[in-house]
């Protein structure tokens, strides 16, 4: 065996890898396209520049902008200008009554009032209550026609195969059963 110090010394290839050594492994270099100069675009971005370019040229065809012309341009300004100065009146006048007695006294009333209905429905929420035109529990227990029947009858259906596996169903449903048909 020659040791590394000799001059003549030549690394041995191994048995089982034949051909030229690379800095890559076995198949990387594969897909290696490497272009003559580095910003050279490839064939398939000028093909889609192409296409885009055709594309833009026929939306150009049939878009055409609408221009304005000068006195509306500045009409339109100016009514804008007058807007903001509308807005900056109008709000400088609310800060203004806010900072009087009756405006503190008004801005006051409001807040009691909507924490006052936020409790109410807080409290018609809790007891079970609905307020307004809600029915409670979305069911609708006065009906008066075929139609409000027909209703009843799906939304109960639907609310009873939500809870069908539940342990106590099949007594509740007998019990149910039983006390609608003494009165039939």
């Amino acid at each position: 065996m020659a040791d590394w110090d000799d001059d003549e010394f030549e690394l041995e290839e191994p048995k089982g890898a034949p051909g030229a050594r690379t800095d890559k492994w076995e198949g990387e270099d594969e897909d290696d396209d490497i272009k003559d100069e580095w910003d050279a675009e490839s064939d398939e971005e000028k093909d889609d520049e192409k296409k885009d370019e055709s594309k833009t040229e026929e939306v150009k065809a049939v878009q055409k902008k609408k221009k304005k012309k000068l006195h509306e341009i500045i009409a339109e300004k100016e009514e804008a200008k007058q807007k903001e100065l509308e807005e900056k009146m109008k709000q400088k006048e609310e800060e203004e009554m806010m900072n009087t007695p009756e405006g503190k006294l008004a801005e006051k009333l409001r807040l009691q009032k909507l924490a006052e209905d936020g409790d109410l429905e807080l409290a018609l929420e809790m007891a079970g209550e609905s307020s307004g035109d809600q029915e409670s529990c979305g069911f609708n227990f006065n009906p008066k026609n075929k139609e409000d029947f027909d209703d009843l009858r799906s939304a109960l259906l639907e609310k009873f195969r939500s809870i069908e596996n539940s342990d106590q169903y099949q007594d509740f449903t007998c019990d149910l059963i039983k006390e609608l048909c003494m009165d039939l």
